[in-house]
């Protein structure tokens, strides 16, 4: 735990260089917790709260909630991976990523990462990628409905098209 007044780490190099470069590649991104970008994007959500962790803004929701947003797909041709900026320090949660309607993964953090940031990678199914209409995707986080029931902490997302990888 830091002292009050401390400086917050910063995501190792290798962490910043990654998300640097998806950033620069997304289809479209998201700041979870920045009420512009949150606006862009059509945030919905229920029992949802936001907040500031070490400079960076944050969105998560408890205990049945969720929180959503429309991404745009710009009509990729190619597989689709979103990828999810968490809180690392978060300790196991109850809850599931949910794509157009479709349970895509139940996420989980260890809370030993080295820094206060992790980037973890979900494939999107191509039966998922329609259903928001027309080059939209649902992103949605939703906390399970029990007394440990909560979404990670999320800073950020970004859609990516997936280059296919050679034989």
């Amino acid at each position: 735990r830091r002292s009050p007044g401390s400086r917050p780490r910063r995501p190792p190099p290798r962490t910043e260089k990654e998300w640097a470069n998806a950033e620069k590649s997304s289809l479209d991104y998201i700041v979870a917790g920045d009420a512009a970008s949150e606006a862009a994007h059509v945030y919905q959500g229920d029992k949802s709260d936001a907040g500031v962790i070490g400079g960076r803004t944050w969105r998560g929701a408890r205990r049945g909630g969720y929180f959503s947003y429309e991404l745009d797909t710009h009509h990729a041709s190619q597989p689709l991976t979103l990828l999810c900026v968490f809180d690392s320090r978060d300790k196991p949660r109850k809850y599931h990523l949910v794509v157009n309607g479709a349970v895509v993964a139940a996420p989980s953090l260890d809370n030993e990462a080295a820094s206060s940031v992790a980037i973890r990678r979900f494939e999107v199914p191509a039966a998922a990628e329609t259903g928001s209409g027309p080059g939209r995707v649902t992103i949605k986080f939703q906390a399970d409905d029990n007394w440990d029931g909560a979404t990670g902490n999320v800073f950020a997302l970004a859609l990516v098209a997936t280059r296919p990888t050679a034989l």
